[in-house]
């Protein structure tokens, strides 16, 4: 637990509140790791994820509206290290640095909290692009054989590694990092996170099977993708071009949606 410091509502001076601090923090930090995707995304190379702006959006919401304490010296420590990081000049270490902060709000602070809350959502912020390069780098590999051998499975093709020949005409389709469910399902626990601790931020027992229901639909939908993919070249360049990227990212932000609003069915209702 931070140092106990008093509540203070009429503050003076420079010092801000923990949550003004921690959303600083988090803005900062993510904006200097997501810098360079936006100086390519202005040249016209690649784009951010909708999905990635808005967790921090809602993270520095719920940092910012949290109960403002003074923060302690404990709170400075940690803002130092990462300020710090953030400035380093690898954009690397903004992740480490959001990483850091998101950590230490998650085991200092109690269940239910907006702090928490927050915490929480910058944490899966980090995943996609930052943490996931080390899931592809140690099971990128075996990922796509897990999605091939689906495909496999409900086509009657044979897979060899990550690749299994059309069902029509020449050639193959090769399944790679950015063609997995779990290249998709990243952005489908960012949204479920960032959505469900904003509504609620006191987690319920038992959350975790709409989260799997989420992910389960991911997976299917990338496996029907692929399975049309693998009949034949025209169909594959059909699916894996802009339309066909743009319809199925729609198919699964709005299916990501409807569990996540299922899911807080009954906080939407009240």
């Amino acid at each position: 637990m931070p140092d106990a410091q008093p509540i203070s509502t009429n503050r003076t001076g420079w010092i801000p509140g923990r949550n003004e601090l921690f959303a600083a923090l988090v803005f900062v930090c993510a904006a200097n790791g997501l810098l360079t995707k936006a100086i390519d995304a202005a040249r016209g190379y690649g784009s951010i994820s909708p999905v990635i702006l808005l967790g921090l959006v809602l993270a520095i919401r719920a940092l910012a509206i949290a109960p403002s304490g003074a923060p302690s010296h404990r709170d400075f420590i940690v803002a130092g290290v990462a300020a710090l990081l953030s400035w380093w000049p690898l954009h690397a270490a903004s992740w480490v640095a959001l990483t850091l902060v998101a950590l230490y709000l998650l085991f200092s602070e109690p269940k239910g909290t907006q702090l928490r809350a927050g915490a929480a959502i910058a944490l899966v912020l980090t995943v996609q692009p930052f943490w996931g390069r080390f899931i592809e780098m140690f099971l990128g590999p075996w990922l796509e054989r897990v999605d091939i051998s689906a495909v496999a499975a409900a086509t009657g093709a044979v897979a060899q590694s990550n690749r299994l020949d059309f069902a029509h005409g020449p050639g193959g389709l090769v399944v790679t990092w950015g063609c997995t469910s779990f290249a998709n399902a990243s952005l489908a626990l960012l949204l479920w996170v960032a959505l469900t601790r904003t509504v609620r931020p006191t987690p319920k027992p038992g959350e975790w099977l709409n989260l799997a229901a989420v992910f389960a639909t991911v997976f299917v939908i990338n496996t029907v993708r692929l399975c049309l993919m693998a009949q034949s070249l025209s169909m594959q360049h059909a699916l894996h071009g802009d339309a066909g990227q743009f319809w199925i990212g729609i198919l699964l932000l709005v299916s990501s949606l409807a569990w996540c609003a299922y899911g807080l069915r009954r906080e939407l209702a009240s």
